[in-house]
């Protein structure tokens, strides 16, 4: 009988020691998530005349009638469609008899079944030298003609708006008759600046194709 007293008072005097380490014991941290930061392909400068467009909307230029540009006359011309992969209607050419300085205007579309978040629009006559397929030396601008900005406007699947794809050239490929053909650079997604060449934000290649041929009525 004595040893088993014995025994029971030893399993309590460990049961209470048990228990004093258990309550002075130091509790396990929590885990944590760790998010990494996502670092922005943009640069931290776009443009200073960013704000006067946002690169997300399409506007239309409305052409000038000749009568309103003294000295200027308007020569009729056509501009035909390469594929059914783009659309190249309502072709304005006015030009100086004077000093032949020119303008032109065309109304472009596509239909590549994506929107463009950026795109621009140039003309190149013939006779212009080709680089891996694309013209050199032609200025691409923006739909966007009341903005000093060059942040390229968006065009969705299906839509179409009117560009002056040329102006202030003389040369070969100008005058009262014109032949050429009308070029636009866009991507995808992210910002196009247009000008003496199209660059993306992302520094990726911007896309080129070409959307149809001008010529004179």
């Amino acid at each position: 009988m004595n040893k088993l007293v014995y025994v029971a008072v030893v399993i309590l005097a460990l049961a209470f020691i048990a228990a004093l380490v258990s309550n002075n014991s130091t509790p396990s941290p929590k885990s944590t998530t760790s998010v990494s930061q996502v670092t922005s392909n943009y640069p931290t400068t776009l443009v200073t005349s960013i704000a006067n467009v946002s690169y997300n909307t399409t506007t239309s230029v409305t052409p000038p009638a000749c009568s309103s540009l003294p000295g200027y006359d308007c020569a009729k011309v056509k501009c035909t469609p390469i594929n059914s992969t783009f659309t190249c209607t309502n072709a304005t050419y006015i030009y100086s008899p004077t000093n032949g300085t020119t303008f032109l205007w065309v109304t472009v579309g596509q239909n590549t079944g994506t929107s463009w978040s950026g795109f621009g629009v140039g003309f190149a006559p013939n006779g212009t030298k080709l680089n891996q397929g694309v013209p050199l030396n032609i200025v691409y601008n923006t739909a966007a003609s009341q903005s000093t900005s060059n942040v390229g406007t968006s065009l969705q699947d299906g839509a179409n708006a009117t560009v002056k794809a040329d102006s202030g050239k003389s040369g070969a490929g100008y005058g009262p008759n014109i032949n050429g053909t009308v070029w636009v650079c866009y991507i995808n997604s992210g910002i196009l600046y247009v000008g003496n060449g199209c660059t993306t934000s992302s520094r990726q290649p911007s896309m080129y194709a070409e959307v149809g041929k001008i010529t004179t009525s």
